[in-house]
């Protein structure tokens, strides 16, 4: 047992040194691939999974290793960026990287999980990275080929742990309700007003909604619960692009419910200042707005047992090329990382 125990903690020194060391300050392979095709020569490099989060020498070679082939085109895969705690410094790495890379040659790429907050989408645009959402480019002398670029974001993640939804009907001080309870386990989940589309190129129904008005009551019974309403969603079409109206604690959320954007980003006063108090049913309302350029998302919250406030609390509007002008409506439980309390969603919601 001992010997064992030894072998154990040996292995796992091995594993951190690589994972914390090795891989990100001193490793860099490269592989050739040729592929025979019916089109002019193209010369291209792949990167994948970079999880930047500061300027390192390893980055540097890689430019230079990157530069010295040469390339027609640069692809990269996803997963840009580290995305755990303070953000500000590891975009700012990541964009000077993009940008440094797009002096090389053209970036074109895809959006990884990493890849979902509207400020690093924002970074990656400015940085001059071309970003395909389930939509294809020309590329090649003459466009002879087509490149084709999914945000697969739906798939869970066959090295990870998966849960059943927890979404069931809730008993709570003698009312039923549809939601989820503290005490099961539990992830970032979305119940859609939907039913699973046919294909992910099916955008009928629920999925072809575009500038609706939605409303419905949430409950939390603790401070660290989350509970929010979505609205122009695609995640059930594999796109990780959307706008929401969240409460949650922690990761940069502050207890109030806000607007957010996922896969795209919106400006404005994000924010209501609405904290719900746990015990009470709010309602929540959304409206969403769309033009030729822009989509706007206005937002109020209030105690159901009150009057709706005259005004929009909440305010944001997105210009980008990314910005999400049609999709179904859902309720979200989460963030993810917390125990939830119980959060619940009346049955009398709306959308018109």
């Amino acid at each position: 047992m001992r010997r064992l125990a030894l072998m154990a903690g040996l292995l796992l020194a091995l594993g951190l040194v690589d994972g914390f060391w090795l891989e990100p300050e001193k490793l860099l392979f490269q592989d050739t691939v040729r592929i025979g095709m019916d089109a002019p020569p193209l010369r291209a490099v792949h990167l994948s999974d970079l999880h930047i989060s500061e300027d390192r020498p390893l980055l540097r070679r890689l430019l230079q290793r990157t530069a010295a082939t040469d390339p027609d085109l640069i692809l990269i895969s996803g997963d840009f960026i580290r995305d755990e705690g303070e953000m500000t410094r590891k975009v700012a790495a990541t964009a000077a990287f993009v940008a440094e890379l797009r002096r090389i040659a053209p970036v074109i790429a895809v959006q990884g999980h990493s890849e979902h907050q509207g400020e690093v989408i924002a970074a990656l645009d400015r940085a001059g990275a071309m970003l395909l959402s389930n939509e294809g480019r020309r590329i090649g002398r003459g466009g002879r080929i087509l490149l084709l670029g999914l945000n697969q974001q739906v798939g869970s993640d066959t090295w990870g742990f998966t849960w059943r939804s927890p979404y069931r009907p809730v008993l709570w001080k003698g009312e039923h309700f549809y939601g989820s309870q503290r005490g099961r386990a539990f992830r970032n989940f979305y119940s859609h007003w939907d039913p699973a589309p046919l294909s992910l190129t099916d955008e009928s129904g629920p999925l072809s909604w575009s500038g609706y008005d939605t409303v419905c009551d949430t409950l939390i019974d603790n401070e660290e619960a989350g509970t929010g309403l979505v609205v122009h969603s695609r995640f059930v079409l594999g796109e990780d692009r959307m706008y929401s109206l969240t409460r949650g604690r922690g990761k940069g959320m502050p207890g109030t419910f806000s607007l957010w954007a996922r896969g795209t980003v919106l400006s404005g006063d994000l924010d209501t200042g609405v904290a719900p108090e746990p015990g009470f049913w709010y309602r929540v309302r959304v409206r969403t707005e769309v033009t030729e350029k822009a989509v706007r998302v206005l937002a109020r919250v209030w105690r159901a047992d009150r009057p709706e406030p005259r005004e929009w609390q909440a305010r944001g509007e997105d210009r980008s090329r990314h910005r999400v002008e049609a999709g179904t409506a859902r309720q979200r439980v989460g963030p993810p990382g917390l125990e939830p309390g119980t959060c619940g969603l009346r049955v009398r919601c709306s959308t018109s």
